[in-house]
Parts: C-alpha cells; structure tokens; sequence
C-alpha cells in the first residue's frame, strides 16, 4: 500500500516549507519508491505534461511514514509509486520508466491551501518533529482520515523517515 498524506480529493497546498508526506504499508519484498513532480500543462490536463520539476527515488523501506519537501507547489502533479522491476543494466533508475505494476498515486499540489490544507500541514509538520522516530498507528489513522483503510495488521507504532 501506497498513500499521499493529503486531502480525499487528492489536492493539497502544502505550506511555505512545500513537506509532504507518504505512508508506505507493509510488505515481505520492500521495492524502491519512486517520485515524480511535473509540472501541470495549460488548460488543466496532465496529458502530454513531460516538464518533470524533479524525480525521487527513495530505497526500499519498510513500513512507515516518509517525508519530503516538493522543490515547488503550484500547479505540480505528484506521482508516485513502486518500482517493482529493476531497470536494465546500465540504466540510470531516476531515468528509467519501467517497472511498475500499479497506477501511481497521483495528487495536485497547489500554492492557495484550504483550512483542511492548513490542518494538514500542521499534522505534517508534528510528524517532521518526529523524524527518525516514529508515530502511533491510532495517531496517523485519526490525524490524516485513514479509517477507511484496513491498517489492522500493521504495527502499532511506525517509524518517520525524513529525508531532507
């Protein structure tokens, strides 16, 4: 399992200091996480949109929390997902296109925060005081709306990676 640490509607204005957050679930094969931020074509599409603001490319984590900061947030689409396969040998991985089984999840970064963006960002940066810490799981279900998910069989606490 993969998820933005943003609003259900997949868009989020992250503060002055552009942190976001992922949660990565739990797996027996952990496989590298992959970030891209692009930015966002005229006219509102994604299609076509190859202006990659930067590419992220995280090593194999176990469960937890990762954050991050987004080089900027206004009118960037931010993807993310496993890279289950390797590239070739002798391809660069942060230019390697290949390798994933799942869509990405895929959120719109945006300059003018809504009050659930402020309440976010405040529930982000307590989780950046955590950094190589770690966080009750009741804490991340109950401060980023996470009840839907079935977390059951994760650990109670999860460690806060940040790399920045």
């Amino acid at each position: 399992m993969l998820v933005h640490l943003v609003p259900q509607n997949s868009v989020f204005a992250p503060d002055g200091e552009r942190l976001l957050g992922t949660l990565q679930g739990p797996t027996q094969a952990p496989k590298p996480l992959l970030m891209d931020l692009r930015s966002l074509v005229s006219a509102g599409t994604v299609a076509g949109a190859k202006n990659h603001v930067q590419r992220m490319r995280h090593d194999p984590s176990p469960v937890g929390v990762t954050l991050f900061r987004a080089p900027l947030a206004d009118g960037v689409v931010w993807e993310s997902s496993y890279q289950c396969i390797e590239p070739p040998p002798g391809v660069d991985p942060l230019n390697w296109d290949g390798g994933f089984d799942a869509p990405p999840a895929i959120t719109l970064l945006l300059a003018e925060p809504t009050p659930v963006d402020l309440s976010l960002q405040e529930r982000l940066q307590a989780l950046a005081n955590r950094c190589d810490g770690s966080v009750a799981k009741a804490r991340l279900i109950q401060d980023f709306n996470l009840a839907p998910l079935d977390l059951s069989s994760w650990p109670d606490r999860l460690p806060v990676r940040c790399v920045f």
